[in-house]
């Protein structure tokens, strides 16, 4: 289901990717515990590796100034949207 929303709903801001397993360090905790979560894939999908987020990602230079706008605008999008969108079904 969450796969059909993505696909349908979020290919023009090119957040279309769902798996199952998506938890992280971070949210691992609350999948745990049986609360739902979901993340965005906030990497360049040309570098497989992720050098360029892990370079930054939980370190003195992660800060807002190193995102791109842009990625950020889909990041927002994706994750408010999808919210809306779940919230709301029956």
């Amino acid at each position: 289901m969450i796969k059909d929303i993505a696909e349908t709903c979020f290919g023009p801001i090119e957040c279309t990717f769902v798996n199952a397993g998506g938890v992280m360090a971070d949210t691992t905790p609350l999948d745990a515990l049986g609360v739902p979560t979901m993340r965005t894939r906030n990497i360049d999908l040309n570098d497989e590796t992720h050098t360029y987020y892990f370079t930054f990602h939980h370190s003195a230079g992660d800060s807002m100034d190193i995102m791109s706008p842009e990625m950020m605008d889909k990041n927002v999008i994706a994750i408010a949207s999808m919210m809306y969108i779940v919230a709301d079904m029956e």
